[in-house]
């Protein structure tokens, strides 16, 4: 009687976890997750556990919707110096179209003014696009690949 009482249990704790589970997947509380920890958000997008978002509004990490130029630049140094790199034009078509962000890099002369600065950060799966509106961000594309399809 006890085994049947503690695998019932155990088999409504699994069914409780995996409805969880789906109602995080299918809500936009995986997009809040992914404001602060897009890895993490990219456990609630199944069957690749990629992540992709687009936001407008608000911060993504220490970045933020209507920031100026400046600060992005100055937060990508701050925090990404040595570990991140930046995407010339945002498309890759030479060795020369991704450099390393470094202590002394001058973003603004290697992006070049444009509408769009594209980066990849930390462990290079975690990309992070933002568009420009004259000099503040409109909008923070955040793109977490944890499993590449072919």
């Amino acid at each position: 009687m006890l085994v049947r009482k503690s695998r019932k249990l155990t088999i409504w704790t699994i069914g409780a976890l995996l409805l969880s589970y789906a109602a995080v997947t299918l809500s936009p509380i995986k997009s809040v997750i992914g404001r602060r920890s897009p890895a993490v958000a990219s456990w609630f997008s199944p069957p690749l556990f990629n992540f992709s978002q687009t936001y407008t509004d608000g911060r993504v990490l220490e970045f933020g919707a209507r920031m100026s130029k400046g600060e992005v630049f100055s937060k990508l140094i701050e925090g990404y110096a040595d570990s991140a790199d930046l995407t010339v034009d945002c498309v890759v078509t030479t060795a020369d179209s991704v450099v390393p962000i470094t202590r002394n890099l001058d973003i603004a002369a290697v992006y070049g003014g444009r509408h769009r600065l594209c980066v990849r950060l930390d462990s290079r799966r975690l990309a992070v696009d933002f568009e420009f509106e004259g000099d503040v961000v409109s909008t923070i594309d955040v793109t977490f690949v944890r499993t590449e399809s072919f």
